[in-house]
């Protein structure tokens, strides 16, 4: 990654990185992660509708005032920023629930979300102190400090082979709100409320959907689908400038799957940086804690300043 030598980039010409290639299904739903993150009292009225959707679908106590009034107090977290090792791992273990027709943490060669990260060459030996306690990611085989999972699936006759546009993106809201999971733990990790999650800079999405007949019912076709988001801590002074291109056809000002604009150079040209938006329309550049100047992307230029936290810039055309 780059650190210091990254001052270095201006005296000798443009560097060109390459941003982390994100769909765009996983892409609107990092946007919508990241959304969260920064405004999560805007959408109140998104979570009341996702607590009564799976009120339909999911049988448990859990009541409205329980589970909705903590998301009015969540606290404002910073964007994470997509990499390609932490994609990787989360793509091919949504891929292999989704294909193998199970869900869980602990894949069937009793490996978790920790040592599958680790296996993929993805250090995990930063640590947190709080409190005068030390927190850092377990050793063990099946620990799990990094990853929330959500699953999807529908069967009927109409010969629907997978899911329509957003279910990714809904996923994400399904984790926040977290109904009927008593500690919600999804919650505590994606909006960043346990001493490792707080510290997170860094995330992989994954998503996985298959066609698949009904186990019992033959004449009942259908699909599932899995999602997986995996987030690291970082403790050195690496952080991301992180955000996406799209033509913003609605007008609504949000990332919607089919605006987007791939191949779209974005720099910033007082570091002497540059990189080409992905197929979901995103980018990503490191810079240094402290570092400041412009995004600039055809013409527009939005100033930004790092201070111990990554940003978003994100152009709507």
């Amino acid at each position: 990654m780059l650190g210091l030598p990254l001052l270095g980039c201006v005296a000798y010409g443009t560097a060109w990185l390459a941003s982390p290639e994100l769909g765009p299904e996983q892409q609107q739903s990092l946007e919508r992660l990241n959304a969260i993150r920064a405004q999560p009292g805007l959408h109140l009225d998104d979570f009341e509708a996702t607590f009564e959707r799976e009120s339909r679908s999911r049988e448990c106590d859990d009541t409205r005032r329980k589970c909705l009034n903590p998301l009015r107090d969540l606290e404002v977290r910073p964007p994470l920023a997509p990499t390609d090792g932490l994609g990787s791992v989360a793509q091919a273990h949504a891929q292999a629930m989704a294909e193998g027709g199970w869900f869980a943490h602990v894949d069937p060669a009793g490996l978790g979300p920790n040592e599958r990260v680790r296996r993929a060459g993805i250090a995990l030996d930063g640590t947190v102190e709080s409190d005068g306690r030390v927190y850092s990611y377990g050793g063990g085989s099946t620990d799990n400090q990094m990853e929330s999972i959500y699953s999807h699936g529908s069967y009927s006759t109409s010969g629907a082979k997978g899911p329509g546009e957003g279910v990714w993106a809904r996923g994400i809201d399904s984790m926040i709100v977290d109904r009927c999971v008593e500690d919600r733990g999804h919650r505590e990790h994606l909006m960043g409320r346990t001493v490792l999650a707080a510290e997170d800079r860094e995330v992989g999405v994954g998503g996985a959907v298959v066609s698949a007949a009904h186990p019992v019912e033959p004449a009942l076709t259908g699909w599932t689908m899995r999602l997986v988001v995996l987030t690291r801590i970082r403790t050195d002074d690496t952080f991301y400038v992180v955000g996406s291109v799209t033509s913003d056809a609605d007008g609504d000002g949000r990332y919607d799957v089919g605006e987007q604009l791939a191949g779209e150079t974005v720099s910033i040209p007082e570091l002497g940086l540059q990189t080409k938006t992905a197929s979901g329309g995103g980018f990503v550049l490191p810079v240094p804690d402290g570092a400041k100047g412009t995004v600039v992307h055809d013409g527009d230029a939005v100033p930004f300043s790092i201070s111990g936290a990554n940003t978003q810039v994100s152009f709507r055309m």
